[in-house]
């Protein structure tokens, strides 16, 4: 092991060092592609639920994540889509994976309220109404997302409420 350790790295005759830019070209392009199906994946996905196409949206959805597991957006629209569909347990877990990859977000976290309260899980979702006033005490009104802290804020105060309100899947959802 000493003796191969010592011997000075050589390259093979007839091998070239150089780097295989064909190869490179080659791969830059197929990223490209994927990138750009990835795209079409998530404008599909975005405008089926603005046309509230909730079945295609959660397809759309579903086969983007098929390709980009880790896209955080993605678990938030397909918990959207399936809130549209009123399938409150799976939006439950796609807006939970969608609130720990971006804890900072105020949609995510209203909507997983909103899922709580159907599945009438009120504590946790007072405790999603509480992380919301957690993001509005640190943005003080300044942030870019001061509008939708609030609106998050007034949407699980009106949930929560005594006589509250029961949310269908017909209920408006913006995309935020």
């Amino acid at each position: 092991a000493m003796f191969l350790a010592a011997m000075p790295a050589a390259a093979q005759t007839g091998l070239s060092t150089r780097p295989n830019y064909d190869m490179i070209d080659r791969a830059n392009r197929i990223d490209e592609n994927k990138q750009r199906d990835l795209n079409a994946l998530h404008k599909a996905s975005v405008e089926a639920l603005e046309t509230e196409d909730f079945a295609a949206a959660e397809s759309a959805i579903h086969r983007l994540l098929e390709s980009t597991p880790s896209t955080p957006d993605a678990h938030y629209l397909l918990g959207l889509a399936q809130t549209g569909l009123g399938k409150w347990s799976e939006a439950k877990e796609s807006l939970e994976v969608a609130v720990r990859m971006e804890p900072d977000r105020p949609g995510p976290k209203t909507r997983l309220g909103l899922a709580y309260v159907q599945l009438n899980e009120l504590q946790a979702a007072r405790l999603q109404r509480l992380a919301l006033a957690s993001l509005s005490a640190d943005c003080n009104r300044a942030c870019d997302d001061a509008k939708r802290i609030t609106e998050g804020l007034m949407v699980l105060d009106e949930a929560l409420s005594p006589e509250r309100l029961i949310v269908t899947p017909q209920a408006r959802l913006v995309i935020a």
